[in-house]
């Protein structure tokens, strides 16, 4: 009764995010061939199909759409135990210390541990998948991960993985979340891009960035012919579509990188400040202290 109780309770949270616009999760599959399994299946049929109506990788969806991308980082030891995270949409309240699988769901369990073992026998830096993460909701959270191996002996992170998820701010979820994201995402028009091609292209370029926050920013030029753009569109889509621009973008996540990286290793400063792209040490310090108002030595020493 209470397994029966918890589904219902699955299905209710389900069609709030829906009716809010968010299109994004979906409800754990038990396997079961029951009635209240097909209603499950046919919801999260529907979520998914409301939610590719709104992928501008997919259709042409309005030009005022706006796309969010929420990132959440996961700093493992070598026993793919949790030391560090910014995810908050666990029911686990305390992630510290916990392994990374207990968050995913039963379906994703093999393909994390699949993922993991390509990426120890082929000795490769990154590796690619698709997992679930259950959240407070009782329903999980698709997302598309990046896993790194720490190469630095030192340290005492042997992983880290970039769990990101795609949300489509559409008319229906703008008015729900107008408050929220009142002063950060505020209705506007693409002007610079105007076409779905446009938008993919700058979200690749900031996925580009984020894997390559080992080293300083490539001239501009230079990205734009990679991306096969041109600078304008570049600097302006870029502004545009995420309200910074790239150079500081690339600041903020190198730093934001760096500040775990202190807090969670024993890491020389000197190598972090290597790892994330500074050519000085001295050039390291002064951007973490005019972000963070502390010089990297204080915030080590915490």
């Amino acid at each position: 009764m209470k397994d029966l109780y918890d589904r219902a309770q699955s299905i209710k949270n389900m069609l709030l995010e829906m009716a809010a616009g968010n299109f994004s999760y979906r409800i754990s599959r038990s396997g079961e061939k029951s009635e209240l399994e097909t209603i499950i299946a046919l919801l999260n049929m529907l979520a998914q199909e409301l939610g590719a109506s709104y992928n501008p990788f997919v259709f042409n969806v309005p030009s005022n759409t706006l796309i969010i991308v929420d990132q959440f980082l996961f700093l493992l030891d070598e026993e793919f135990s949790i030391l560090a995270t910014n995810y908050n949409e666990c029911p686990i309240k305390d992630l510290i210390n916990l392994k990374f699988q207990k968050l995913l769901t039963q379906k994703s369990k093999p393909v994390f541990k699949k993922s993991i073992k390509k990426l120890t026998q082929k000795n490769h830096g990154k590796i690619h998948c698709k997992v679930e993460l259950n959240n407070e909701k009782d329903l999980v959270v698709p997302v598309t991960c990046n896993i790194f191996k720490i190469q630095y002996c030192k340290s005492e992170g042997k992983y880290l993985i970039v769990a990101s998820q795609i949300k489509s701010m559409n008319a229906l979820a703008r008015e729900t979340t107008n408050r929220r994201i009142k002063n950060n995402n505020p209705n506007r028009k693409l002007e610079v891009l105007r076409s779905t091609a446009d938008i993919k292209i700058i979200q690749d370029v900031r996925e580009y960035i984020m894997q390559n926050l080992n080293r300083p920013l490539e001239p501009l030029p230079d990205i734009a012919h990679k991306f096969g753009t041109n600078e304008y569109k570049l600097k302006k889509g870029f502004k545009e579509l995420y309200q910074t621009t790239l150079f500081r973008f690339h600041l903020r996540e190198r730093l934001h990188l760096a500040e775990l990286l202190i807090t969670t290793t024993k890491d020389p400063l000197s190598n972090i400040a290597e790892k994330t792209g500074f050519l000085s040490y001295v050039h390291f310090s002064l951007a973490f202290k005019k972000e963070y108002g502390i010089p990297p030595s204080a915030l080590r020493k915490q």
